[in-house]
């Protein structure tokens, strides 16, 4: 009727005034108008909506930054309840977004998971860090053509995360996976980057 899709366009509204406000760095203050957004939209719409998807993620981008710029200040608690408000919308916008599997994009579904990732990583959350990276794995083979180099990226980043970790039999498996997965192409970039993994690979065993 009229009163919802007059709602809908203010929602909209919200929405744009939001993503002037992380353009300016105004984090807060976008938000303030995420949410708005959100509750306008999700009390016409109900909650599983397709677009809620996108204030949520937003909103998750913004309370990212904002614990970006506390960790830059070593503000280290601050830093992580806002990773963690991070995670909490961009998890919800993942629900709806799988939910929703006919109105998202695969690129949608994978910005998400790349957050999330992200989240996960600040928070030093290791069962987190893997279950994001296979979720984008997993997307990543579903999309056309050979996103084979973006695996093996995923793969060596969780590998670095738990050599960080002091977890060097977890580290190992994931650069073994990447390792073949390297050598299952030609191409001499391929090559090239498997004698890279296969070089970190024998420095672990060696330090173990």
């Amino acid at each position: 009727n009229y009163e919802d899709s007059e709602v809908i366009e203010v929602s909209k509204a919200y929405f744009q005034m939001g993503e002037i406000y992380r353009g300016r760095s105004q984090f807060y203050d976008a938000i303030v108008c995420y949410e708005n957004a959100f509750y306008l939209q999700r009390d016409v719409l109900g909650e599983v909506h397709a677009s809620n998807t996108t204030f949520l993620y937003h909103g998750a981008l913004a309370h990212m930054e904002i614990g970006e710029q506390y960790l830059e200040k070593k503000e280290m608690d601050k830093a992580n309840e806002s990773f963690t408000i991070s995670l909490d919308y961009v998890k919800k916008a993942i629900a709806i977004s799988k939910s929703q599997p006919m109105t998202q994009s695969d690129d949608d579904l994978l910005d998400m998971l790349h957050l999330s990732l992200r989240a996960y990583t600040r928070l030093d959350d290791s069962s987190g860090v893997s279950e994001a990276t296979s979720e984008i794995i997993d997307e990543l083979k579903k999309v056309d053509g050979d996103s084979s180099d973006a695996i093996e990226k995923l793969l060596r980043q969780r590998a670095e995360f738990f050599i960080k970790s002091d977890d060097c039999s977890s580290a190992l498996e994931n650069l073994k996976e990447a390792l073949d997965l390297m050598q299952s192409k030609s191409d001499f970039e391929s090559s090239a980057k498997a004698y890279d993994i296969y070089k970190q690979i024998t420095v672990l065993y060696a330090k173990n």
